[in-house]
């Protein structure tokens, strides 16, 4: 059957912290959990130190820093399976000793992906996208053909304050934004996997993101 993702949970936040957390949700069982966490600091930000929640190991797929100068940008995207018992709850983006100046997350499930080996065997590819750019969209073009029955997802940054648009033929999942400084995280998948993957938003800014092959069952 073809693979259905549905946005769960989110936090936009520009408030200066050490630790970030979600709205509760409640996971379905035995599904892909995906997750991915974007923060600013005046500087070179980490990866969050943990992210935890729902009884879900979340296992890292890929991040990279989008924004390498000025106020400074990481996204870094995480995958778990629900298991048989999922409990309700946040999930947190701990940076322990690192104050960021905010931070964006966006949780999603995935329903008719593979669950035959580790969460990670879901991911067939992964791709980055700009560093440092600038502009009003963002196109990542996956390196290999999209396997029939396979999604495509992917997930955006860019430094303005306002939603961002789902590509031709994606569904919208995720979609945060706040102010200082601005920013906005935004999801999106396509049953139909294509190997482009694109969002677009109204006020040109750095920009950044992250599109995937997900697996089908």
């Amino acid at each position: 059957m073809a693979e259905t993702i549905t946005h769960k949970a989110s936090l936009s936040s520009g408030t200066n912290a050490t630790s970030y957390a979600t709205g509760s949700w409640t996971p379905t069982a035995n599904r892909l959990a995906i997750c991915t966490v974007q923060s600013q600091i005046s500087g070179t930000p980490s990866e969050p130190t943990t992210v935890t929640g729902n009884g879900i190991t979340w296992v890292k797929i890929t991040g990279y820093q989008d924004d390498t100068s000025g106020t400074q940008s990481r996204i870094t995207s995480y995958i778990g399976l629900t298991g048989v018992s999922p409990s309700a709850g946040a999930v947190t983006a701990d940076f322990v000793l690192e104050t960021e100046l905010g931070c964006n997350i966006i949780v999603d499930e995935i329903d008719g992906g593979y669950l035959l080996g580790l969460a990670l065997d879901a991911i067939v590819q992964s791709k980055t996208g700009s560093a440092s750019g600038s502009g009003t969209s963002e196109t990542i073009t996956l390196d290999v053909g999209i396997t029939a029955g396979n999604a495509s997802y992917g997930v955006f940054h860019h430094q303005a304050d306002e939603v961002s648009v789902e590509g031709s033929g994606y569904t919208a999942l995720g979609n945060v934004h706040h102010s200082g400084p601005s920013s906005a995280l935004f999801s999106e998948y396509k049953a139909a996997g294509s190997t482009t993957v694109d969002a677009s938003w109204t006020t040109a800014a750095l920009k950044g993101g992250i599109a995937f092959e997900i697996k089908a069952a």
